[in-house]
């Protein structure tokens, strides 16, 4: 996963977000891939920075089974939230977690795999000019 924000005022920010999830189990292969864009808001309470984000964009999603493969691109929207905590001047360990619904999904959000609850742990850098 990789992801970029610019700052629109000090609580809204405009948000970028690529990843990438596959899985792999004997002769099958799944994959899905998402580029999303979206608001961001956050507050910084005492150290952390809590924030809660809407984005929504195109999820390619991908299988093979045996040698036959199938893809598809569909409509995504992703809700999440987490926090930030700062480690250093310019750095922060974020923890989000989120839930992404891709269009065209038939089951119960738990069962099937177009709807995706993520959780992320990552190390964010922000830019001098911040």
């Amino acid at each position: 996963m990789a992801g970029a924000d610019v700052a629109i005022t000090d609580w809204l920010s405009v948000v970028v977000d690529a990843s990438r999830h596959w899985q792999s189990t004997l002769d099958v292969d799944l994959s899905t891939s998402a580029i999303t864009g979206g608001l961001r808001a956050s507050a910084r309470i005492g150290r952390l920075t809590e924030f809660a984000q809407l984005l929504a964009g195109v999820a390619h999603s991908s299988s093979s089974v045996v040698g036959v493969t199938s893809a598809e691109n569909d409509f995504a929207i992703q809700p999440g939230g987490g926090v930030d905590y700062p480690s250093g001047r310019r750095f922060a360990v974020r923890v989000e977690i989120d839930y992404r619904a891709i269009a065209g999904g038939i089951g119960p959000p738990i069962a099937d795999p177009r709807h995706q609850f993520r959780f992320v742990w990552a190390l964010i850098y922000r830019h001098p000019s911040r």
